[in-house]
């Protein structure tokens, strides 16, 4: 489970500590009070912190529950497969660890996906990374879904392509977009459908879920 902690406590190498001025309410425009991190006092500051930059509010990373597959797959990842050969396999090549996920193409539609919790809301930037490597990979669609969903009930959906065939060496793919509304969990597909040849290697993949 992953929320944003709108916490006033400030990294040591905050631009707001010691910037403030000391005559001001102890409270801010929210009725949070004020805090006063000790830290290396910036040129001309005298002692307070100031409250307009005292709420950092980055991306919140997820990592996705075995998102570089060195555990079975049971309890994390569903796996759709057909034909045979594909699933989580130890590697010396893998990109993380020693075990990446592998699709072996017999034209049918093949992928991975896993449901995160995660709270997030309109406006946040919503991006999934995860690294592919392929060898002798043939026509057919590749790519990626993201689904936002809110009990249950999908409230935002995305779907991005690779177009890289053939045989190349582990590369970042990424999807991302803005939520549109509130959500409680994030369904992610990671695969491709009519693929008539090769293997495709998937690793270490990444969700993260914040303001942009």
């Amino acid at each position: 489970m992953c929320i944003r902690d709108r916490t006033h406590t400030l990294p040591q190498t905050s631009d707001a500590i010691d910037v403030g001025q000391c005559v001001l309410a102890d409270g801010d425009q929210r009725g949070y009070t004020r805090m006063d991190m000790p830290g290396v006092p910036n040129d001309g500051g005298n002692g307070c912190d100031i409250g307009a930059v005292e709420y950092l509010d980055n991306p919140s990373e997820v990592i996705l529950s075995n998102g570089s597959f060195e555990e079975p797959l049971a309890g994390t990842w569903s796996l759709i497969e057909s034909g045979g050969g594909d699933g989580r396999i130890s590697h010396a090549l893998a990109h993380s660890g020693d075990h990446l996920l592998l699709l072996r193409a017999n034209g049918t539609t093949e992928l991975i996906q896993q449901t995160a919790p995660v709270s997030g809301g309109a406006g946040d930037a919503v991006t999934l990374t995860v690294m592919v490597a392929g060898q002798n990979v043939s026509g057919g669609v590749k790519g990626a879904q993201v689904e936002l969903l809110a009990g249950g009930v999908p409230v935002g959906l995305k779907q991005c392509l690779f177009n890289q065939s053939g045989t190349f060496n582990w590369q970042p793919f990424e999807c991302s977009f803005t939520a549109g509304a509130t959500f409680d969990a994030v369904r992610v597909r990671i695969g491709w459908k009519g693929v008539s040849g090769g293997l495709l290697g998937m690793d270490s993949a990444l969700l993260s879920v914040g303001l942009p």
